[in-house]
């Protein structure tokens, strides 16, 4: 059971994170605490020997002034340090926890005793948040890391004055992020209602590269001490010669926040010089890789020219050795049919140059041998024939 003022607190919580400022202004002036704080509760299966139970564990997370900050809800804010009891709005740190999550299966005993609060986030001021740097990130193992991180992420608990974690399974189901947006209205609107200016304060607004908000700090620091100078010093006091003007500039702590000042500036304008001359190697390395590409891809197309060049050729060759197959079948046809009219020509010749044979000689048997007929005949032209 909650009591009627949590009940409250849970309500301021709703109001804020939906940037309500008359339901703000109603719950504050109804007895709702201006530092009223978000409350998470974790529920997970846990298997401790072999037997799976719930277990439950409760926490108090993002305070009013947190939420009206990270989600840049200026009237929000204003309504909440225009309360009468804002002053505690200033007191210690901002944090707040985010569980963990393994999955659908059951946790182990270890994961909820040591990690079922997975870090706990933190600022040393409202005031470093409204800047938004200096936050840390410390996990259950008591590792560190910076907030925002690199991409100027925040995560933050999911939404409602009462939060039921009920076994979560992924980031989704546990937590929400949300993009940190520094505003300066709402860092000089904390100054105004009284929010001090702590060395963490200071720190923060110097890692911010937008000046403006470390120059609110300092302007902030000298503007009280020039109202107290001014409200106790007599008009016709002949002691407003000198003291007030140095308590009004304030040398010293100009000069050493001029210091500073010149210190960072010259820590940036050394890293840029590095990062400018890594630069430059990095665009020669990338120059000469580019010329020697170029050189390879000249290399490759006279390479690449003088392999079709080959390939023509060896094309041509395989052309002439496959159409020459049919030549020698023709020429040995025709060296053939030569040959036999060569052999029936002179065959006629001889027989138109002998004539006939005479009577008185009896017919050849068929097919005698050559020398057999040469000597039969008595012709005087034979033996020129057959010589």
């Amino acid at each position: 059971m909650h009591s009627p003022t949590t009940d409250k607190n849970a309500l301021l919580i709703e109001a804020v994170e939906s940037n309500n400022v008359p339901e703000v202004r109603r719950l504050l002036a109804g007895g709702a605490h201006p530092k009223a704080r978000k409350r998470v509760t974790l529920h997970a299966r846990v298997k401790t020997n072999g037997r799976t139970e719930w277990k439950s564990d409760a926490v108090d997370c993002e305070t009013a002034i947190a939420i009206a900050v990270i989600r840049g809800y200026k009237d929000v804010v204003e309504a909440l340090v225009e309360s009468p009891a804002a002053g505690l709005l200033w007191e210690g740190p901002v944090s707040w926890r985010l569980s963990n999550s393994f999955g659908e299966r059951d946790w182990t005993a270890s994961e909820w005793n040591k990690e079922r609060w997975q870090s706990t986030c933190s600022f040393p001021c409202v005031l470093s948040l409204a800047v938004g740097r200096k936050g840390t990130d410390t996990n259950c193992y008591s590792s560190t890391d910076d907030l925002p991180d690199v991409d100027g992420d925040l995560h933050i608990n999911k939404r409602g004055g009462f939060v039921e974690l009920r076994h979560p399974k992924a980031l989704q189901d546990r937590e929400e992020t949300i993009q940190l947006e520094p505003r300066l209205d709402i860092v000089e609107l904390l100054l105004a209602h009284g929010a001090p200016v702590t060395d963490a304060a200071l720190s923060a607004a110097r890692e911010n590269p937008d000046s403006s908000f470390l120059a609110a700090l300092v302007k902030h620091q000298r503007t009280p001490r020039q109202v107290a100078s001014l409200n106790h010093s007599h008009p016709q006091s002949p002691t407003l010669t000198s003291s007030p003007t140095r308590t009004f500039f304030e040398p010293a702590a100009l000069l050493s926040h001029q210091a500073r000042k010149i210190d960072d500036l010259t820590a940036h304008v050394r890293l840029a010089e590095e990062r400018a001359t890594a630069a430059e190697s990095r665009l020669a390395e990338l120059t000469r890789l580019c010329a020697d590409l170029r050189s390879q891809s000249d290399e490759l197309r006279l390479l690449n020219s003088g392999l079709n060049t080959t390939v023509r050729s060896l094309e041509a060759l395989v052309r002439s050795l496959e159409t020459p197959r049919a030549v020698p079948e023709a020429a040995a046809r025709d060296a053939h049919a030569h040959t036999r009219a060569t052999s029936t020509s002179s065959v006629t010749i001889v027989r138109d140059v002998l004539g006939p044979p005479p009577s008185s000689i009896a017919p050849f048997p068929s097919a005698p041998p050559k020398s057999s007929v040469s000597r039969s005949l008595p012709h005087p032209l034979v033996g020129a024939v057959e010589g």
